[in-house]
This record gives C-alpha cells, sequence and structure tokens, in this order.
C-alpha cells in the first residue's frame, strides 16, 4: 500500500459485504477501515471505490444505496476527520487522479 501512495496512486476502499466481512457490519466499520488506510498510506490515497453499480445486497444497511452515502461520511467525522479529509476521501483524490492519468 506504501508503494502505492509513494507512486501517487490510489486505494478505493470497496464496501460490498464479499470484501468486507464474514458477518453483519456498518457504516461504522467502513470508516475504520478508511481511517487505517489513511494511517498506512496517508489522506491523499485513499478513496471510496465503489458507485454501487451491481452492488444489489450485502451492503450494511445504511449504505444500501447512494442516496445513503452521508451515513458513511457522518462515520468519518465522528471518527475525527475533518470536512475537508472528507471531501478528498468522498471524491477528491478520485477527482485528481483522474484528470492527471486519462488522456485530455
Amino acid at each position: 500500500l506504501t508503494t502505492v501512495a509513494n507512486r501517487g496512486g490510489i486505494l478505493g476502499i470497496f464496501f460490498a459485504k464479499s470484501a468486507m466481512a464474514n458477518g453483519e457490519f456498518t457504516s461504522h466499520q467502513i470508516a475504520t477501515h478508511v481511517l487505517e488506510a489513511i494511517r498506512v498510506m496517508g489522506e491523499d490515497a485513499v478513496a471510496i471505490g465503489t458507485d454501487f453499480g451491481g452492488m444489489t445486497s450485502g451492503t450494511p444497511d445504511d449504505l444500501q444505496a447512494v442516496d445513503k452515502i452521508e451515513n458513511l461520511w457522518t462515520a468519518l467525522r465522528g471518527l475525527g476527520l475533518s470536512a475537508a479529509q472528507v471531501e478528498k476521501i468522498s471524491f477528491g483524490n478520485s477527482y485528481r487522479f483522474l484528470v492527471r492519468n486519462l488522456p485530455e
């Protein structure tokens, strides 16, 4: 992960049950995964890696659809991330990466 970060890459946190847990899980637990990734990689290398495309089951009850994503942002702020850090995780880092790496 540090190599990815050192080379300007990003890690997308994907939160389908099949990728995150063996049992029930919550947006708070996803937020703790985000914090651990930030600890390892830095806040500029972590992003949310889902667009809900194809995810029809296996998400936490409070994140079953994109209209519930605010629950994750609230969980991240509750764990101490600033509004600017949540903005980076929610779209800023992905946007910056895509602009820098996609052809014009």
